[in-house]
C-alpha cells in the first residue's frame, strides 16, 4: 500500500471515528500500524468544560490509573488543548500545535 492509500485509509478511519465514538479503538489502531508506534490517544474536549471525551491503545493499566489519579490534574497539554478553545472557541489539532517541542 503506498502513502496515498495508507492517508486515505487513515481519514476514513478518522471521519467514520468522528460520527461514531465507538470507532475510536479502530481508528487507533490503524494510526498505530501506519506509524509504527507502541501507543497513542485521542481526545475530544467539550466547550463546557466537561470531562474530556479519551479513547487509548497500547497504555498500561498502572500508568492510566497513575494519570487519572495525579498527572490529569497537571497535564499541560490538556490545559492547553482548552485555552486554545476557549481563546479560538474551539481548536483541532495535535500535541505540536499547542505545545512545541522546545516547551514541552
Amino acid at each position: 500500500m503506498d502513502f496515498s492509500e495508507k492517508l486515505s485509509t487513515l481519514l476514513r478511519s478518522l471521519y467514520e471515528a468522528a460520527a461514531d465514538p465507538e470507532r475510536w479503538c479502530s481508528f487507533l489502531e490503524a494510526m498505530l500500524r501506519a506509524t509504527g508506534a507502541d501507543c497513542s490517544f485521542v481526545m475530544a474536549l467539550g466547550a463546557d468544560e466537561s470531562p474530556a471525551l479519551y479513547s487509548q491503545i497500547g497504555f498500561d493499566e498502572e500508568s492510566l490509573q497513575n494519570y487519572r489519579r495525579h498527572f490529569y490534574k497537571e497535564d499541560l497539554i490538556l490545559e492547553r488543548f482548552r485555552q486554545a478553545g476557549r481563546k479560538h472557541g474551539f481548536w483541532v489539532g495535535n500535541r505540536n500545535s499547542i505545545l512545541p517541542d522546545a516547551e514541552l
